[in-house]
């Protein structure tokens, strides 16, 4: 038998006792720490989420300003194009309402 062994086999109830505490504090204690790293890395994790729905957020309003920008921008073409050449904008819009009319008229 080794030293252990014999320790152990000579244990009372009350080193039992003892060493059963010692097991309850050390566990509470590491059940503390777990409890406290799992909060930390949650509000990490909340904090990340949090940081990309912003970048996203900013991301789609600066998409959003980019195209309606540029719808304007057609827009103000557009409008240019009927002022300088009203006989083909109409041209153009009866043709279109023309297509429109047969397509819708398939149906």
């Amino acid at each position: 038998m080794n030293a252990k062994t014999k320790t152990n086999a000579n244990a009372t109830p009350a080193d039992v006792a003892e060493q059963m505490e010692i097991l309850r504090t050390d566990i509470g204690a590491l059940t503390a720490t777990v409890s406290e790293l799992a909060q930390i890395k949650g509000s990490e994790l909340s904090q990340t989420a949090k940081d990309q729905i912003s970048a996203v957020k900013d991301s789609a309003v600066h998409q959003v300003d980019a195209a309606r920008k540029q719808a304007m921008q057609l827009h103000d073409q557009a409008d240019e194009f009927a002022r300088t050449q009203p006989a083909a904008a109409l041209g153009i819009a009866a043709g279109l309402g023309f297509l429109v009319g047969m397509m819708m008229s398939r149906k």
